[in-house]
This record gives C-alpha cells, structure tokens and sequence, in this order.
C-alpha cells in the first residue's frame, strides 16, 4: 500500500485522494532513484527520506545498496535501514561490516541497536565470523542490547578467539 509504512502524521488528518496519490508516485520514484546507477546525490537523498518515512517496502533496496560503490550511499543506507527499524535488514548490515565496501562500524552498530532485541540472534551468529572487526560489532551490541542470552557465547568467544583485539575489547 501506499502509506503503508509512513509517520502517522503524513496520513492522518485525512489526505485527499490526489495526495495520497502523490505520495505513492513521490515513493515510488524515491524507490526508483536509490536503483540509479549514477547521481551519488540523488542515492543519498532517496536514501534518507526512505529511511524517514519508514517504508519497510525499501528495506530490499536499501541492502542492496550497502555494497554501493560510494561510501556516502553506503552509509546513507545502513542510516536508513536503521531508520526503519526492519529485522530483515540484520543480516545484511552485519554482512556490510566487512569488505572492500566495508560501511563504518559505528553506523552499522548504530542502526542495529535502533532495531533492537530482534537482531540478536544474527549478532550471536556473527560473534564466529571470521573477520574480528564483525565479532567485536557484534560483541558491542549484544552488550548494549543486554541480551541474556547471549552470555555464553560471548565467553566463548573470549576464550576462544585468536585475536587478542577481540579478546582486549
């Protein structure tokens, strides 16, 4: 649907038809322009205002766009993926943590905390990555987040890990 997803505030108060209309076009054309190719500015802002209005319908689009080749775009994604708050989005920030196209750690642990307690699962799954930097991620937000659960398996990997980075942090 065409509101679906969006702040209340845009949609109550009783729109009219043709801006509800507008609206589902304005979505659908932000949707188009974070699929550019080219037009870095244009990425970055669909990006944002996608990630404002919520539209869980983006979240797809926004994934794919963690591998961007630009930086900026990348980061405006996981932005908005946090934004949005979808845990279907986990994964892929998680996988977006390492790479050549690496999205910075901060953000990406910045838009799973504003997901919350639905990410733990993965977060608990990528505390064996192979790369540290994914493990102390997800070290970092299992702790924030206050998981219980994952009490066990984080001894498990300060005791086991190879890397004294992790077991240090």
């Amino acid at each position: 649907p065409a509101g679906a997803g969006a702040p209340a505030g845009l949609l109550a108060g009783g729109l009219d038809p043709a801006a509800a209309g507008a609206l589902a076009v304005s979505v659908g054309e932000l949707l188009a322009g974070v699929h550019l190719v080219d037009g870095r500015l244009r990425r970055v802002r669909a990006a944002h205002v996608l990630g404002q209005l919520r539209r869980t319908d983006a979240v797809p689009a926004l994934c794919a766009r963690l591998s961007d080749p630009d930086g900026e775009v990348r980061n405006a994604a996981a932005r908005a993926l946090g934004d949005i708050g979808a845990a279907a989005a986990t994964t892929a920030l998680i996988g977006s943590l390492s790479g050549q196209r690496a999205v910075p750690a901060r953000l990406v642990a910045d838009a799973l905390l504003r997901i919350g307690p639905a990410t733990a699962a993965d977060l608990v799954t990528a505390l064996r990555h192979p790369d540290p930097l994914v493990q102390m991620s997800a070290a970092d937000v299992l702790g924030h987040l206050g998981t219980v659960a994952a009490g066990a398996p984080l001894a498990a990997l300060l005791l086991d890990s190879d890397s004294t980075e992790v077991r240090m942090h």
